[in-house]
């Protein structure tokens, strides 16, 4: 189970809370996808969009555009 306020501090920018979510879905461990699936119901229908590419291609800029 996952931490009961993991998911709130996310959301509030808490570095830690951020790094150990990034790990926890990188590494696939035991709670990656409780702790997706605890994101998904706070965010709702909110869209994803994965911006990939080689370096020096552009991502950055693109995605500074979008916001």
């Amino acid at each position: 189970m996952i931490e009961s306020n993991l998911v709130d501090r996310l959301f509030s920018a808490d570095k830690l809370a951020v790094a150990r979510a990034i790990s926890s879905v990188e590494n696939q461990d035991s709670l990656h996808l409780e702790l997706l699936n605890a994101i998904q119901k706070k965010l709702g229908r909110a869209y994803r969009v994965g911006i990939t590419g080689p370096p020096g291609a552009g991502k950055s800029t693109i995605v500074s555009k979008l916001a």
